[in-house]
């Protein structure tokens, strides 16, 4: 099945004007980073043919069989936007136009469709440290967020998703969603632990790392530089390296950060002190570290692909369709 350029227009259209609502909120900005308070946060089967001699005509038949499925192959994405990675390397890709979930394994394989019950225009994932997948669907103006388990549903959360464009969940299995323009958070049961916080700050990505819940602002509001929400004993705002106008895709490792700008098509590593840029020549979406395998990946949503990068120099490694 191919996905026509009108779909992947739909998506893209529907996801910016989720993103524009929440940044349009009414701003107040800060006198300084440093005088706000900080608020706290409570297998599969093998065929063998065996050792038989294959006739040319059973040979003829399989070779036509294997190019016949080949062309028929579907591809594995449909405007991918929200990546997450798991404890074992495997990367989560939700399909926008797909209503749907792609996996992609340490091998670079990519296999469609691994999760597609309940899902509405998905735009978001996240991978706690047991292995349950959290995807954020917008469904409308009545967005929502799953739980799965071997692609199960178990829970749905629909306090402060509205519209669950960025999330992310971190050791105690609380799960941050940022929806219109502030992050709020969960516990692991679907309880709200809090409203909306930094509601004026236009915080358009959250990501986890090093014990923290990090959130990536919209540029234009914070005059020329960008900040970042820290967690550690309790929320509070610190002044972060120059941001992007639109980070829609962020992740954390130990020490380092990464964050795509969609309105610039850039891929940005920081460590705090300082930042390193590359252009991607795209329009990229969501951003995927894999802690084991040393691997950055973003989402390609117009192209349907996955890229790979270098976590330090930020080449380009592979490409996944």
């Amino acid at each position: 099945m191919t996905y026509s350029a009108s779909r992947a227009a739909s998506g893209q259209f529907l996801i910016r004007a989720a993103l524009a609502a929440a940044i349009a909120l009414p701003f107040a900005h800060p006198a300084a980073a440093a005088q706000m308070t900080a608020r706290p946060l409570p297998p599969n089967a093998r065929f063998a043919v065996g050792h038989r001699a294959l006739g040319s005509d059973v040979i003829r038949r399989l070779t036509h069989s294997r190019k016949a499925r080949a062309a028929s192959k579907v591809a594995h994405f449909a405007y991918p936007y929200g990546l997450a990675a798991d404890s074992r390397g495997n990367v989560y890709v939700t399909n926008f136009n797909a209503n749907s979930v792609s996996l992609i394994a340490p091998s670079f394989h990519a296999t469609k469709g691994v999760i597609t019950q309940g899902l509405t225009s998905p735009i978001s994932v996240a991978v706690d440290p047991l292995g349950y997948v959290f995807v954020g669907s917008v469904a409308g103006g009545n967005g929502y967020v799953t739980k799965f388990l071997a692609a199960q549903p178990v829970l749905s959360i629909t306090a402060n998703a509205s519209v669950p464009s960025s999330i992310a969940v971190d050791e105690f299995d609380d799960l941050y969603i940022v929806g219109n323009g502030g992050i709020a958070a969960d516990d692991p049961y679907g309880n709200s632990i809090f409203g909306l916080e930094y509601t004026g700050y236009n915080i358009i990505s959250v990501a986890v790392g090093n014990g923290n819940v990090y959130g990536f602002l919209n540029d234009n509001y914070l005059v020329g530089n960008g900040s970042v929400l820290l967690r550690s004993g309790g929320l509070q705002a610190i002044v972060g390296p120059a941001g992007s106008v639109t980070p829609v895709g962020a992740a954390c490792g130990d020490t380092l950060c990464w964050y795509s700008d969609s309105t610039n098509d850039t891929l940005t590593v920081s460590t705090g002190n300082g930042t390193n840029s590359t252009s991607l020549g795209y329009q990229p979406a969501g951003v995927a570290y894999d802690s084991l395998h040393k691997r950055v990946f973003v989402a390609d949503p117009v192209n349907n692909t996955v890229h790979v990068y270098n976590p330090q120099t930020l080449a380009l490694e592979k490409t996944i369709t």
